[in-house]
């Protein structure tokens, strides 16, 4: 990960506290990995090139939880573990140790889990990674202490709610969410905001940048200005010596943040979006060229994606066709395109009759299940070209939301965008 700035001197405390922290371990080590092996958006893997791959590897290799321990901090420590994609051996028990910490009474000198940041962020780390089920009772936990909470507070426990869904990026409705904390309305029995408030105010509005969103001139002016003043008051506890490592990762993983490319994707889901909305357009003009040229007649699903490919590749110059995502169950999935530059994969449907009509809704589900395995994809759209209207006007914006949503499985999300025009 390259930060988007060069001084040497700006970069130095908060790397050597980081560094530090992930190789003594513990719970505070492993927080600041979380936080660093998420920031690509993949819970399940660091960048290749991140200089704390060797480190975060060790650490995995290590096991500093003493067999049998029923710590609260062990507990949140075993979940980032395994949303690290290591203790493998603890995944099947995981569920009744975060069961058990959910239900935790107080009880000198043990802590109950949303009396420490810490802990409830590890705690969701590993219900998303290994005790699903349980992640409701967690969100309802999360969601009920929002108003009276720090937004430090808030800005973490939104971080942990994503987590507890498998995901480190944040859904359309925490993005919203995350929106409304950003702003952050006057009024209430809130504190004052404070420099911890802003450093974690300054990280939200970072990871705020890469969820599927779309936000109004108002909200873009919001996150400059939260980013100035985090930026601001991580400086300033640097300069005291007041970061402590989680906040260290936090300001690193803000400094990574790259307000091109996340500009980059945002804007070519948008094109992507307009030309298919375009798209009959386009093809009435090619099918009725004059001067004598031979039409170009939309017959079956490969001219649709010929024609959509001559469209889409201005936007997304790096679209490729025809990526093969891994087997499942035994059958190929196949996305029609792919941008690796955007995160984004195509899918391009075109319905031949009534009947096909009837079944294409069982098609994209299929796909929806298949395509979450793809490494490098995080949104797909899914484009159903029916210019006979098969699937009837009335019916098309049900069939869209219905099939546009996020998805996760084995917690991977990705993101589903579906549109029928003709």
């Amino acid at each position: 990960m390259t930060p988007q700035v060069g001084s040497e001197w700006l970069l130095a405390p908060p790397l050597a506290a980081v560094d530090d922290a992930i190789r003594r371990g513990g719970l505070e080590g492993h927080l600041a990995a979380l936080v660093l092996r998420t920031s690509q958006g993949d819970i399940s893997g660091p960048a290749s090139d991140s200089r704390w791959v060797a480190h975060v590897r060790d650490l995995l290799a290590s096991d500093p939880i003493p067999a049998g321990s029923l710590r609260t901090q062990d507990v949140a420590t075993i979940g980032i573990r395994i949303a690290l994609g290591g203790d493998l051996h603890r995944v099947e028990g995981y569920p009744a140790l975060a069961a058990r910490e959910l239900a935790r009474e107080a009880l000198s000198p043990a802590v109950r889990v949303h009396e420490d940041e810490r802990l409830l962020l590890g705690l969701a780390a590993g219900v998303g990674a290994a005790a699903p089920t349980i992640a409701p009772t967690l969100i309802n936990m999360l969601q009920c202490r929002e108003h009276i909470i720090t937004y430090r507070g808030m800005c973490l426990d939104l971080w942990a709610e994503a987590l507890a869904l498998g995901s480190a990026r944040l859904t359309p409705s925490l993005a919203d969410r995350a929106m409304r904390i950003l702003k952050r309305p006057a009024g209430g029995p809130r504190p004052a905001v404070t420099d911890d408030d802003r450093v974690a105010l300054y990280w939200l509005a970072t990871r705020l940048s890469e969820a599927v969103w779309q936000p109004t001139d108002e909200d873009l002016r919001a996150l400059e200005s939260v980013i100035a003043e985090g930026r601001r008051a991580a400086l300033t506890h640097e300069a005291a010596g007041m970061l402590p490592p989680l906040d260290a990762a936090m300001f690193l993983d803000a400094l990574t943040w790259s307000p091109s490319a996340s500009l980059a994707r945002r804007t070519a889901l948008e094109y992507v979006l307009g030309v298919i909305d375009t798209f009959p357009t386009c093809a009435d003009i090619l099918a009725a060229r004059g001067r004598e040229r031979p039409p170009f007649v939309i017959n079956d699903e490969y001219d649709v994606q010929d024609l959509f490919h001559a469209l889409v590749r201005p936007g997304v110059p790096d679209l490729v066709p025809e990526d093969t995502t891994p087997k499942l169950a035994g059958k190929w999935s196949r996305l029609d395109f792919t941008s690796k530059a955007t995160r984004i994969g195509f899918e391009i449907k075109h319905v031949k009759s009534i009947r096909h009509a009837a079944t294409v809704r069982e098609e994209i589900l299929i796909d929806e299940a298949t395509y979450h395995e793809h490494p490098y994809i995080d949104t797909i759209v899914a484009f159903i070209s029916d210019p006979h209207r098969h699937i009837s006007n009335a019916s098309r914006p049900a069939f869209e939301r219905d099939l546009s949503q996020a998805i996760t499985v084995n917690g991977r999300t990705v993101h589903y965008f579906v549109r029928v025009r003709g």
